[in-house]
């Protein structure tokens, strides 16, 4: 009996040796993971910061079939000498799947200037595309810009226009945009129709409809209309010295091609413009007007 307790003893000591020894080996296993992830995280400073989401606060919000469209306004604002805005980020959301198919900064926030959906059927299909309008720098003279959207060929914007407009011309949906001179000196600028066909912004003249409309002003209080200012200068024996006469010209020039009536234009110029450098300015108008032209009718409007 004796050496029977004897065998029990010596069982249970190596038991509990063992058991022991174990336990030792796991905690040496456990300090070393410990050990590496510190040392990971230490060559890695940001890891806490991967795949943070910035903080947004959500401005307008629309939906289109399977997809969710926001403007969010991130909580960081800054500031120049002029003013203090917030970026705006346009966030594209197929909801069937939960994946975000746009996110970009995309226009600033200017309390005088919001930033709107507007969904139109632009090509005529029966099915509607959206334009995002906002404001894209933060001048008083910046134009508002619109980012078109067709679902049908991509989640995302595929083009953008300056200040566009929606007007109804016979059943039918164009988009006028604007163009701007520079307002700092002289008011002058026109706008123009684009129709939208298969993602595409195209320029066409369309009789008997002012689907254009050329402005020069003399200064920022006068009324944009390049005839009546022409006249003016004119009828006071300026027109020679005044600098608004290129611009306004160019202006009329524009308008009556845009409207197919170019020799009308050129004939009215011939009539009134007798100045020393007839001949010179002439030319210089036919280049601004060739360029005018090609940016109408050659511009693609792609959004990169």
């Amino acid at each position: 009996m004796l050496f029977n307790y004897k065998i029990i003893i010596i069982l249970l000591f190596s038991t509990f040796f063992i058991f022991i020894s174990c336990q030792r080996k796991e905690s040496s296993v456990k300090t070393k993971e410990n050990s590496i992830q510190q040392e990971t995280s230490k060559s890695s400073p940001n890891a806490d910061k991967i795949n943070k989401i910035p903080d947004f606060v959500l401005r307008k919000q629309v939906n289109m079939d399977k997809y969710k469209i926001s403007l969010s306004e991130d909580t960081v604002k800054y500031t120049n000498k002029d003013h203090s805005f917030w970026n705006i980020y346009l966030i594209i959301e197929d909801t069937l799947i939960h994946k975000t198919t746009f996110n970009q900064s995309m226009f600033v926030a200017l309390p005088e200037k919001d930033s709107v959906f507007n969904r139109v059927d632009l090509d005529n299909d029966g099915k509607l595309e959206l334009i995002v309008i906002g404001s894209r720098e933060m001048t008083s003279y910046t134009f508002q810009q619109g980012l078109i959207i067709d679902f049908k060929i991509k989640p995302e914007p595929i083009l953008i226009v300056n200040d566009p407009t929606i007007i109804k011309v016979r059943n039918s949906n164009l988009l006028k945009t604007e163009v701007r001179g520079s307002p700092s000196v002289l008011v002058f600028g026109y706008n123009y129709s684009l129709k939208y066909s298969n993602g595409k912004l195209l320029w066409e003249y369309i009789q008997g409809v002012n689907s254009t409309n050329c402005l020069c002003g003399l200064d920022k209080k006068d009324e944009f209309n390049p005839a009546k200012n022409l006249n003016l200068l004119y009828s006071n024996n300026s027109l020679c010295e005044n600098d608004a006469s290129a611009p306004c010209l160019e202006m009329y020039l524009l308008d009556k091609i845009l409207s197919g009536k170019e020799s009308e234009g050129w004939a009215y110029f011939d009539k009134i413009y007798k100045c020393k450098d007839k001949k010179e300015k002439q030319k210089s108008l036919k280049e601004e007007l060739e360029s005018d032209l090609k940016y109408i009718k050659e511009n693609d409007y792609k959004f990169e």
